[in-house]
């Protein structure tokens, strides 16, 4: 969620760092286990509307990655496919 608020440019048009690191840790998170992401959208739900909120705007991104690995034909788990997204 984090990194889609984040720029992905700074004020001087490099990378922005924070939200390659966001990106990073995010990515870490993801696994096989369909369970465990069932558990953590019902977590989402019984929180209430604005955690809903920011769970979209994390949804948006992780779609956007999919898309990415669709289109080039990538593993979503796998590192380097991780590391070109973020650029």
């Amino acid at each position: 969620m984090l990194a889609g608020q984040l720029k992905e440019k700074s004020l001087f048009g490099q990378p922005n760092a924070r939200r390659k690191e966001a990106f990073t840790q995010a990515f870490a998170l993801l696994g096989k286990n369909a369970r465990a992401a069932g558990h953590g959208a019902i977590w989402f739900e019984l929180d209430g509307p604005k955690t809903l909120e920011s769970l979209q705007r994390g949804l948006e991104m992780l779609t956007e990655f999919l898309t990415f690995c669709a289109r080039e034909g990538r593993d979503p788990l796998d590192a380097l496919a991780q590391a070109e997204f973020i650029g």
